[in-house]
């Protein structure tokens, strides 16, 4: 599901935000406060398209890839009815939300046919994205322990095993899921053809 909210002046078409929130891939929803600073971007004439995708209780990797870009394409295909601007589409996420949106930006320039699913719809429509924001992103998911480690902080929760919740992402241990880990990290597919990013992360982030 998406909500697509449009600012309350000027006429557009609108360049737009499409936002992904947070929660370790098993929590979170697009009407969370986290979509509070996207929002703002209204102010600013931006449309926002805020999603949801499918929680790894109910579906395992790359299902989440997979429907983010084919909201990718929805927009593309509605973007007259919806007054959107897709020559200026920006993918903004946080956290789970920033590892998807970095995923759509450094895959959308070509195809990879394990993270797309054309029968989601609009199959005709590219998948790119002109920009990419990411907050606390995780680029390799199965490295969240040692970097931890590296770091000098105390894991906030579990990094490794059965109860990291990456490995709930994958339905096993990312230890034991090297290929899967691999398809799943934005550093994997990282070519001078991707957008431009802004990065931001704390440096004491222990999650």
């Amino acid at each position: 599901l998406m909500d697509i909210y449009l600012p309350n002046h000027g006429t557009g078409p609108y360049p737009l935000i499409l936002f992904a929130h947070g929660g370790g891939y098993f929590t979170g929803d697009k009407g969370d406060y986290e979509t509070y600073p996207p929002l703002e971007g209204l102010k600013r004439g931006y449309a926002v398209c805020a999603i949801n995708y499918t929680l790894s209780g109910e579906a395992l990797f790359p299902r989440q890839i997979q429907e983010g870009k084919a909201a990718i394409r929805f927009i593309r295909a509605n973007a007259a009815k919806y007054n959107l601007d897709p020559s200026c589409l920006i993918a903004w996420g946080m956290s789970a939300g920033a590892n998807l949106v970095a995923m759509l930006a450094t895959t959308g320039h070509r195809s990879f046919p394990a993270l797309e699913d054309p029968s989601m719809g609009n199959a005709d429509q590219p998948c790119h994205v002109d920009a990419c924001m990411v907050w606390f992103c995780p680029t390799d998911l199965g490295a969240s322990a040692r970097l931890i480690r590296e770091g000098g902080l105390e894991p906030y929760q579990e990094s490794e095993g059965d109860d990291y919740v990456m490995s709930w992402y994958f339905g096993l241990p990312v230890e034991q899921a090297p290929d899967l880990v691999a398809l799943s990290n934005p550093e994997t597919f990282i070519t001078p053809e991707a957008p431009p990013f802004v990065i931001q992360h704390g440096k004491m982030d222990r999650v």
